[in-house]
């Protein structure tokens, strides 16, 4: 039975630790959701009263991601139904990620690949509910079944390959850069079919793929050729980001050099362990799995704009390259080489982690604690009549829910933002202005760029009400 508690830990485990660092899902904060995670809230909600997805409603991510959050809300109404999904899709990715372990380890010492998977996790899932997070479930379970074939030097089974398809396709409809661990375990699965000269099993193992694939795009773009949104949904999910990557790529890394040094050091830190694994036990195949993954992982987080959940992807090798550092020191003889090479990476990746973990827990504490928001919203009182017949221009996602209201154009937060990437963006929101004029307009406080919709705001609309951060405006009788 005390090898069953894991199965009460588990939920338990997740549960707390999504309380203290989903901020933005978690009831244990008062103040209402903010930021990224406030865009995919609102879009889930949006989905539930009837618009449809980059049609009616955009942002960049993929459509699995907005289903779940339609989901969530669908269950119990806001964030608290996330919240469940949240706590589930950990809860699974923790099974997993003992299973994982257990093909090096003893079960004395998951403990330590599972504290260490969460300490490494708690800064990177940036307040909750982020594509990351959710697309972690689908990259573990094919890491675990392709390091199981590796290690047990099993034959690739096929269906395992199906199961890669279906995982592949999830996430790459949910955000396409998160799948790089996964391409990194095709890739490898693939170059060992060649060095081994099954032609056979490789075409095999190709068409289950592609035919996995394919079935899960096919039921999604079902759902969107249906509702006439094909091309947007293709274009929200794939083209816009590859436009959306091409901007501004070396613009952020040096505010953001403390997750271009942590991925270095995490690189670096699966090389060593793995390269030691390999002189040790002799498995090419793992070794090279490590050093393609880590490489993918590090130029794809490394190519845009650098924002630390980016990192959350590199977990299922982090617990890989644990998992296989705690099996190289539990044989004496390998112990006392790599012991003070280990200490030092561990002081490395963890003491500059644990300086920033405390600064945010202590700004999220701070922020969230008495519901105060980063966010100074002016207080207005919008008729229910009139709430399908509001747009924010550059305004954060976090006011229509905290106004309850359904945006009236799909453009609908960092206009300005979304139109570096493309310009067109702010061709379509000026051209809705001046052929259907919303009734409530609501700007950030201070010079506007975008100079079409200044005029039209001095010659159509009324200030309604202001504060320092924002103006509020009303469409004008005349």
């Amino acid at each position: 039975m005390k090898n069953k508690l894991y199965i009460l830990f588990f939920p338990i485990i997740s549960f707390v630790f999504l309380l203290i660092f989903s901020s933005s899902t978690s009831i244990l904060y008062n103040s209402f959701t903010e930021g990224d995670s406030a865009i995919f809230m609102l879009i889930g909600k949006a989905v539930l009263h009837g618009k449809i997805l980059y049609k009616d409603i955009f942002d960049h991510k993929g459509p699995i991601l907005f289903f779940i959050e339609a989901l969530g809300q669908f269950i119990i109404p806001g964030k608290k139904g996330i919240f469940l999904l949240q706590f589930l899709n950990l809860t699974l990715v923790l099974f997993f990620l003992r299973k994982l372990a257990l093909l090096f380890i003893k079960k004395e010492q998951i403990w330590i690949v599972i504290l260490c998977s969460l300490i490494f996790l708690a800064l990177p899932i940036s307040g909750g509910n982020i594509t990351e997070e959710y697309n972690l479930l689908f990259l573990i379970i094919p890491f675990y079944l392709g390091i199981k074939d590796f290690t047990k030097k099993s034959m690739y089974p096929i269906i395992n390959t199906f199961i890669y398809g279906i995982c592949f396709s999830i996430i790459i409809f949910t955000r396409l850069t998160n799948v790089a661990p996964l391409a990194a375990l095709l890739l490898t699965i693939a170059i060992f079919l060649i060095v081994e000269k099954r032609w056979t099993a490789l075409l095999k193992h190709i068409g289950m793929f592609l035919f996995s694939f394919t079935i899960t795009t096919i039921f999604i773009s079902l759902y969107f050729y249906f509702n006439d949104a094909l091309y947007d949904m293709f274009y929200g999910t794939f083209l816009f980001n590859f436009k959306y990557a091409s901007v501004s790529i070396i613009k952020y890394v040096w505010g953001h050099i403390f997750g271009f040094l942590y991925g270095l050091i995490t690189l670096l830190f699966v090389i060593f362990t793995a390269y030691q694994y390999y002189k040790s036990y002799n498995n090419i195949k793992l070794f090279t799995l490590c050093v393609i993954t880590v490489l993918f992982s590090f130029i794809v987080i490394n190519s845009g704009k650098l924002y630390l959940h980016y990192q959350i992807i590199n977990l299922v090798i982090i617990a890989l390259a644990i998992s296989m550092a705690l099996k190289n020191l539990n044989d004496k003889k390998i112990r006392k080489k790599q012991k003070k090479i280990y200490i030092v990476i561990l002081c490395l990746l963890c003491v500059p982690y644990v300086y920033f973990l405390k600064d945010y827990i202590i700004l999220t504490y701070q922020s969230h604690k008495y519901g105060i928001s980063a966010y100074n919203y002016p207080k207005i009182s919008i008729p229910e009549s009139e709430k399908n017949n509001v747009i924010g221009y550059n305004v954060d996602a976090g006011w229509y829910l905290y106004e309850n209201i359904i945006p009236c154009f799909k453009y609908f937060t960092i206009q300005d933002w979304w139109g570096i990437a493309d310009p067109n963006v702010l061709i379509e929101f000026n051209k809705m202005i001046k052929e259907s004029p919303p009734i409530w307009i609501i700007t950030i406080n201070g010079p506007l760029k975008n100079q079409e919709l200044k005029v039209t705001l001095e010659d159509n609309y009324d200030i309604n009400t202001y504060n320092q951060d924002y103006i509020v405006y009303k469409k004008n009788s005349d």
